[in-house]
């Protein structure tokens, strides 16, 4: 039985490399990786609805300066 395990582990370490480890390795980067994109995403939206508030805001202040302007013209 050790032998065999002995066998198996030693087709598995290649050139040096461990594949186990370097499969493991490159698993935990592809989860950093989604992780990192996913908050990513979550920051794109943040930001996308800061920026819809703002332009709300600005409409709203440049609709008042509009009745603003719209009112002084006619008291003139």
């Amino acid at each position: 039985m050790a032998q065999k395990l002995a066998a198996i582990e030693k087709k598995i370490i290649v050139g040096g490399e461990n594949l186990l480890e370097k499969a493991e390795e490159q698993e935990r980067l592809l989860e950093e990786s989604a992780l990192e994109l996913e908050q990513r995403k979550v920051k794109e939206e943040q930001l996308r609805k800061q920026l819809v508030e703002k332009e709300v805001g600005f409409n709203s202040w440049g609709m008042i300066i509009q009745a603003i302007v719209w009112f002084q013209v006619k008291l003139l």
